[in-house]
């Protein structure tokens, strides 16, 4: 049987790298979808969730390139596929961000709903009913939401609690309606400042009137910038290396 022995007492010390928080990569790269100029995401981290968000945006139409080891280039080769199928949800839940850019930039999309059909409420209806009040109409069928809009308006959404992904997915296709958005009881993840820092790069108008109440407004010149935003550390990541100071709690 093997077993680990661990011979404590010994103070540590050095450096270690911090990898870029997964939920800020894959939100972020799904911003990447609002533009047709090239962006660059650095401190993206080695992991399968990014391998397989960045396999489901190829079978879209979206070309990606290794820049180094930590740095990915995504740029728009045009939709071929507008279709997100069971098997990148059931891989990873997080496949379900890419609803909110595929409809606000090409006006529709198919996408499963996580973890297949099931019958009852989903985890994902705050998501699906934030883009109901920006004006898309979404139909739900066999495990499958077909989701269209004509035309996006701002609206003012308010989550009965607080969803981080669903506050992503509202930002995302808020950011190409017409007129301002208010998004109340919104998160306050750092991966969600980190998302607000990337839309703003790109052209947003976002602002944070008061806490937990996050203001978009449509910017004329989106499609003109070419972003190069830097996803921040994991939280959890330095905490097992963490040295406890005498007397800390």
């Amino acid at each position: 049987m093997d077993r680990f022995v661990i011979e404590g007492g010994v103070p540590l010390k050095g450096e270690v790298r911090v990898a870029g928080a997964k939920n800020a990569v894959l939100k972020m790269m799904a911003a990447a979808i609002l533009t047709d100029e090239p962006v660059l995401l650095r401190n993206v981290p080695r992991i399968s969730d990014v391998a397989i968000m960045r396999e489901t945006m190829a079978d879209i139409g979206f070309g990606w390139t290794d820049v180094d080891e930590h740095t990915l280039a995504l740029s728009d080769r045009g939709p071929e596929w507008l279709f997100v199928p069971l098997e990148a949800a059931m891989k990873m839940r997080s496949s379900f961000i890419l609803l909110g850019p595929l409809l606000a930039r090409h006006g529709r999309v198919i996408i499963s709903n996580p973890g297949g059909d099931r019958i009852g409420r989903r985890p994902v209806d705050l998501h699906v009913e934030a883009m109901h009040a920006l004006g898309a109409e979404i139909e739900y069928r066999n495990g499958y939401y077909f989701a269209r809009a004509q035309r996006l308006r701002g609206a003012r959404i308010t989550f009965p609690y607080v969803t981080v992904m669903g506050t992503e997915n509202a930002m995302l296709t808020a950011t190409l309606a017409d007129g301002t958005t208010v998004i109340e009881n919104a998160a306050l993840e750092p991966e969600v400042d980190d998302l607000i820092a990337m839309l703003v790069a790109m052209g947003a108008r976002i602002a944070a009137p008061r806490r937990m109440s996050l203001r978009w407004r449509a910017w004329p010149s989106w499609a003109a910038w070419t972003t190069r935003s830097s996803a921040t550390g994991s939280r959890p990541a330095p905490l097992p290396w963490a040295r406890r100071r005498p007397g800390a709690r």
